[in-house]
């Protein structure tokens, strides 16, 4: 069935290793604790809630703040330290669970240099002083700034897992649980933020993965998946896809797997735009659509029975 589709939409699809190479940008994953580099990536967040002491590694929380700095707080010592905005990025510690397309504003902060008493914590390396090491750290994090995201390790039937991408308003660091997708427009992520959500790509991950409940997308397994191609897109029907975005982007989704159970009507709003922009009629997308849900609530029946 997906064969057939893609066949018949080729001229409006492109694979993602060439629109990323038409748009001078690649994937990338989140960011992860480097074997180069002592600093962790427990130990450069600022989190707004305090943290369990048993999650280790977490050193900070937002005391405070204002326009210009931030007041981290150490969760052992007490001791507050000073650090100016210019000195972080926003970031997220996970996406699981996360009802919405769009991540919002409620993020921790992530450390990108070096600050005096910060990483006190972090072990000495004989190669580096620990400024050195923050610099590399800040580089690093730096180019993984994005405003899409797209889901690279979870759990297909728990209800943890709600969508396959994320977007955000402006640019901030992911997890490594994540691939991030750099310098794009703002329209273009919101097209792909909807493509990668949709059923089409969903039926791309289920043909390409490993007959398991845990996914992992690899780079080279993704760079083949077709995505809908915007310079192929008019001018209205952009405009149509960020309008339905827009209207979404805020609204709580339930898990994927109970967005096929219970047929939720917004996962029909993402799929029947796209064949509507693809040429199909109303009775072509009703049927072609009933087939396909029917196929994919089984495909999640058997996936919940082996979790």
């Amino acid at each position: 069935l997906f064969e057939d589709f893609l066949e018949t939409n080729k001229d409006s699809l492109i694979t993602l290793e060439k629109y990323l190479n038409l748009r001078n940008t690649n994937m990338l994953r989140g960011i992860e604790t480097r074997s180069t580099n002592s600093i962790t990536v427990q130990s450069a967040y600022i989190i707004k809630e305090e943290p369990s002491r048993k999650r280790a590694g977490y050193f900070w929380t937002v005391k405070s703040e204002n326009n210009s700095t931030v007041n981290a707080e150490n969760v052992i010592s007490k001791e507050v330290v000073k650090i100016p905005k210019k000195s972080l990025v926003m970031g997220l510690r996970s996406f699981s669970g996360r009802p919405t397309i769009d991540v919002g504003e409620d993020m921790d902060y992530v450390v990108t240099e070096y600050v005096d008493k910060f990483f006190d914590s972090v072990k000495k390396d004989r190669r580096k002083d620990k400024r050195k090491q923050a610099f590399e750290w800040g580089q690093y994090v730096k180019e993984r700034k994005a405003s899409l995201f797209i889901n690279r390790r979870f759990v297909l039937p728990a209800q943890g897992t709600v969508h396959l991408a994320y977007t955000s308003q402006e640019p901030i660091v992911a997890p490594a649980t994540l691939w991030c997708i750099p310098k794009l427009t703002p329209i273009e992520n919101k097209i792909q933020a909807l493509w990668l959500n949709s059923s089409f790509n969903l039926i791309q991950l289920l043909l390409s993965k490993i007959q398991d409940v845990w996914v992992a997308i690899h780079e080279y397994s993704l760079n083949d998946y077709m995505v809908i191609n915007p310079d192929k897109l008019t001018t209205h029907q952009k405009k149509n896809i960020e309008e339905l975005y827009d209207e979404i982007k805020d609204k709580e989704f339930p898990s994927l797997i109970d967005q096929f159970r219970f047929q939720y009507k917004l996962r029909k709003s993402i799929d029947s735009l796209f064949l509507k922009i693809l040429g199909y009629d109303r009775d072509e997308i009703d049927e072609l659509l009933t087939k396909i849900y029917k196929l994919l609530i089984k495909e999640f029946e058997a996936l919940d029975k082996l979790m």
